[in-house]
Order: structure tokens, then sequence, then C-alpha cells
């Protein structure tokens, strides 16, 4: 923007804002009948050219102001009050540069500088923060395996704002992590009715899906998934492993090899490769390899020591493997799953794996959900006889149903009869659940594998044996 003023002290003065900075310069209007012009250089902008025609001569006034003066012959520039009148005509000058300055300065402040984006809007909702740390409050209980504290952290974020697709996805995890999937699928559903664009609960969704072995079902959860977020790691995984369910090998490698691609630091993608090369390939080697590498890459992952402890396990390295299942316990103290398989490594190394329920039992089983593996360790312990550990799985209509839950029920009592000595009973029962053909759960693997031991079953006591 240009503005020309005409100030009341003969000075045309031109005002410019660009982009927010203020320039100014002047001149003094030439009087045709004057032989003399004087034009002020204000620092940063210039003087216009006058049209007198005689030499120009760099002055410096006493004040420090550098001008050009016209000399010539005339009256005007000479005589004893040639230095006064310069004075004033340079006071002048420059005051009516400042006055220049602070009209361009507030136009400015008025105007505002077109060329910056606008603030944003404030925030009026409060009912929004409050859900957001709801909800935040909610992750980090899960994190935390206090998943009833998260039940009641989504609740109370549901309350807040009924419409918030995140809330019901993070209650529709938490309800997976307690073993209520038919709950949890209803969550993810409302979520995505909410926002059919949140990638994060179909992903979720897929994820139920596929613990119902509704495969199809879940790999076009994934795939749908990952058209929402073409970078979302998670969802390439869960379709590799279920493709990999399937029997289509070539699909998940794909699919795991994407996911390593976009993130190399994806413990998730080795551990799911691994536990690939494991029911699918039966290739140890590779497996571990994978396992080492997610590990290494997130020291603190969970899943990679389990699945490794499976595979230290069903190799008889004992020592590995509880060495494994301790470390998954320590970043999931409540984990029941991990101190069932610990208790099973001590008793197959011939320890005593009960002092580890006992103290499990004790300080966690009272406030946790009756699922599958917490039926699995009051068996263990005794205080439920195999009758009963069948019936109260049969009464629990909150836990998921399916082959995969039967798998682990037979896997269970195989394991009781085979620590008490009873092989051919406990046999077929790891029969059944082989039978069962879940191949990608640990119990299965685990099955076939004391199918193939000898007949004597390790780590069993005289005791136990004359049962």
């Amino acid at each position: 923007m240009r503005w020309m003023l005409r100030l009341p002290f003969c000075y045309d003065v031109e005002v410019s804002l660009l982009g927010g900075t203020v320039g100014a310069r002047g001149s003094k209007c030439i009087d045709e009948n004057t032989l003399q012009d004087r034009s002020l250089r204000v620092p940063s902008c210039g003087s216009y050219p006058d049209r007198s025609r005689v030499a120009d001569v760099r002055k410096r006034h006493p004040d420090g102001i550098s001008f050009y003066v016209r000399e010539g012959p005339t009256a005007e520039n000479v005589g004893p009050d040639r230095g006064e009148r310069m004075k004033r005509e340079h006071l002048l000058a420059w005051t009516a540069v400042g006055v220049t300055a602070m009209v361009a300065l507030g136009l400015a402040v008025l105007l505002g500088d077109k060329t910056s984006s606008p603030d944003p809007p404030i925030r009026t909702d409060t009912s929004l923060g409050r859900t957001n740390q709801l909800i935040s409050q909610g992750w980090k209980a899960v994190d935390a395996d206090e998943l009833t504290d998260a039940l009641a952290l989504f609740d109370e974020a549901i309350k807040s704002k009924p419409r918030s697709s995140d809330a019901y996805n993070g209650r529709g995890w938490a309800y997976h992590c307690i073993g209520e999937e038919s709950k949890a699928l209803e969550d993810f559903e409302r979520a995505i009715k909410l926002r059919p664009g949140n990638a994060v609960a179909v992903n979720n969704r897929g994820v139920i899906n596929r613990n119902f072995h509704n495969y199809d079902a879940a790999i076009a959860d994934f795939t749908r998934a990952i058209e929402l977020a073409p970078r979302h790691v998670l969802a390439h995984v869960n379709r590799g492993f279920v493709s990999a369910i399937k029997g289509e090998t070539e699909k998940a490698f794909k699919d795991f090899q994407r996911a390593i691609t976009m993130n190399p630091r994806s413990a998730e993608a080795y551990t799911d490769r691994g536990a690939t090369y494991c029911f699918a390939l039966k290739d140890r080697d590779r497996a571990l390899a994978d396992f080492n590498h997610a590990v290494w890459v997130r020291p603190r992952h969970y899943d990679a020591y389990l699945n490794r402890g499976v595979l230290f396990f069903n190799e008889g390295k004992y020592q590995a493997a509880a060495r494994d299942f301790r470390t998954a316990l320590e970043l999931k103290p409540k984990d029941a799953y991990a101190v069932l398989w610990l208790y099973l490594t001590l008793k197959r190394s011939g320890e005593n794996g009960e002092e580890v329920l006992e103290a499990y039992a004790k300080q966690y089983l009272p406030g946790r959900p009756k699922l599958t593996v917490s039926h699995a360790i009051e068996l263990h312990l005794g205080r439920k006889s195999p009758d009963e550990f069948l019936a109260a799985i049969v009464t629990n209509v909150e836990e998921q149903t399916g082959v995969g839950r039967l798998s682990v029920v037979n896997f269970h009592l195989g394991a009781y009869w085979w620590i008490r000595g009873r092989k051919e009973t406990a046999r077929h029962y790891l029969r059944q659940c082989v039978a069962a053909g879940v191949k990608d759960y640990h119990e299965h693997l685990s099955a076939e594998a004391a199918l193939q031991l000898p007949d004597e079953p390790e780590g069993v006591n005289d005791a136990e044996k004359r049962r």
C-alpha cells in the first residue's frame, strides 16, 4: 500500500506499507521561482530528484544529519542567517518524517499484516479438553494393566462427550484386554459409526474378528484401515499375521516387510513374523532371529519375550524360557498368561512352580476378571477340579467362544494331568488341543511339542509320579 500525504511544511511525503514494514521519504516542494532545493536523505528511504540546474554538494549538519544542498549563485544560500535557516528547514523536515512514521505505524496496526495468517480461534468447548484428558488417562491405565480403572475412565469420557469416537475406541480396547470381546466389538462398531475414518478403530475391530476366527472379515478391516491410513504399521502387521493363519504366507511376508520398511524399529512386525516362522514354516532359527531383533529394537516389548520363551520351552531350554517369562512378568506383573507359562516351565525343569502361582493368586487373582487363564491358575493350584474348571469355562459367557478357547482349555487339562503323571489322560487332551487346529496359538505349538516327548515326563517328582 502507498499513500501520498502533503504535510503543512511544504513537503510531500510518501508512506508505504509492505509486508508490515514502514517506509517514508520526503522532499521539499519545489517553487518555480526558487533557485535552491534541499532534499533530505532518510536512512533506507532515498530522495526525490529536484529540478535545479546547479551542482550537488554533500553537506553534514552539526547534529550529524546528512543532506544535499544545491549550491548556486543565489541570494538564498548566502548571507549571515544561512545556518539558522538551514536548521529550521531540517527541523521541519524531520518533524514531517516523524509524523509520517507515526501515521504509517498506526495504519499498520489498524490494518494488520495482510501476509500473516489469522490467529486460531479460541476453543470455548471445555468439555472437549476434559474428554481428551480422560481418554489419555484411560490409555495410561491400559498400559499399566489397570483395566478396571481404564474402563471407569473411558466410561466417564463417554459421559462427558457421548459422540467421542476415540472414547469408544479406548473402552473397546480395555474390554478386549479383559477378554470381553463381544463388548469390545460393540464399542469399536460405535466408534466407526461416529467417525468412519477412524483407522485405529477399524484396525481394532479387525483384531476382534481375528480372535473370533472371522479371518476374512479381519483382513477386510485391516485393508480398510490401510486405505484410511496407508502408513498404519500395525494394520500391515495384523493383516500379515491373519494371512499367515490362512496359509497365505507369501502375502503375509509382504505385509511384514512393508511394515518393517515403514518402521524399521517395529517390534510388533518382527515378533509376528517370528511367530509366523514358528507355526507356519517350523523355521526355528529365523523365528529366534526375529524375536531377538524385536527385543533389541524394543527391550521392553512384552510379546517378544513371551514368544521367545514359548519357543525355548518347546525346545526343552527351560532356563532360557524361565528367564524370558520372568522378564515378561516384570513388564506386566499382573499378566496371568505369563505366570502360567512360568509355572509350567518350572514344573518341567523339576522346580516348585506352585510358589509362583500362589504368590500371583494371592496378590492379583481376586481383582482379575475370571478368564480362562484365571480358572487355569485355580486348576493348577488344586482350587478347582478338572470338572469344575470345565464348568467355569462353559458358564463364562462374557469371554469369546470358539475353537481358540477350546484349544487353551484342552492344553491346560493336558498339562494338569501330565504334571501328575497321568500320561495317557494328558495325551488325550493334548491331542484334542492339536485337533482344534488353531495353529497360531502357543498352546497348539506346545501341545505338538509335548506329544513328541518321551513317555517319562520331565520334572515330575516322585510324589506326583505315584498319584
